[in-house]
C-alpha cells in the first residue's frame, strides 16, 4: 500500500460485505483500514463497478462528521487495490455494541 502515508497492517479486527479490517498503524497513530473485496472475478465488468462503488462510497464519506459515523480520513486507489482509511475505534464493533 503505497499513499500519502504509510501504513503497516497489524491484524484482521473484523469482516463485512466491503471486505476486510485491518487495525493498521500510521506515523499519526493508530488507523481502520477497509480493503476491497468483490464476490465478482477480478477485472471483470461486475467487480469493476463494485469497486467503483467503493470507491465513490470512500469519497463521499470523507470529512462527514457525525457520532454514529466512523470518519474517514483517505480513499487509496492504485494498483487494483482500493482502501478505505479510518479513525480507528477501539470501543469494540456493533455486534458487540
Amino acid at each position: 500500500m503505497d499513499a500519502s502515508e504509510s501504513y503497516r497492517l497489524l491484524e484482521c479486527i473484523g469482516e463485512g460485505l466491503g471486505g476486510p479490517v485491518y487495525r493498521a498503524e500510521a506515523g499519526s497513530g493508530t488507523v481502520a483500514v477497509r480493503q476491497f473485496r468483490s464476490p465478482s472475478p477480478a477485472g471483470s465488468p461486475e467487480w469493476r463497478a463494485d469497486r467503483q462503488h467503493f470507491l465513490d462510497a470512500g469519497r463521499r464519506a470523507q470529512g462527514l462528521k457525525h457520532n454514529r459515523i466512523v470518519p474517514v480520513l483517505e480513499v487509496i486507489d492504485e494498483a487494483g487495490e482500493a482502501f478505505h482509511v479510518m479513525e480507528f475505534q477501539a470501543s469494540g464493533n456493533l455486534q458487540t455494541m
